[in-house]
């Protein structure tokens, strides 16, 4: 599962969690920076802030204690992270 944000992509894999910033704004924001690749058995917690019609939502996933990596997505993009965030748990359970 890979899901777009305003400053850079979030892709689900069988036993880990690839953050991507691609695109203008991406750039803009976190200049040159490379994927970050976490451990599903490394997430903290996460935590999620809906977007709503004039404020954008965030997508952080805490791990390794006190890292972080927090996307930035618009409204549209709501129930795509919610689904995001119950896979992510689902896979942290087995």
């Amino acid at each position: 599962m890979q899901i777009i944000g305003s400053d850079g992509q979030v892709e689900l894999l069988d036993n880990r969690i690839v953050v991507t910033r691609k695109g203008f704004f991406a750039m803009l924001v976190h200049k040159f920076a490379g994927p970050v690749d976490i451990p599903i058995k490394g997430i903290g917690r996460i935590e999620m802030k809906e977007a709503g019609i004039l404020s954008g939502g965030s997508f952080k996933i805490v791990f390794n204690g006190s890292e972080f990596s927090e996307i930035k997505f618009q409204k549209k993009s709501n129930e795509a992270f919610k689904k995001l965030k119950e896979q992510i748990f689902a896979k942290i359970q087995h």
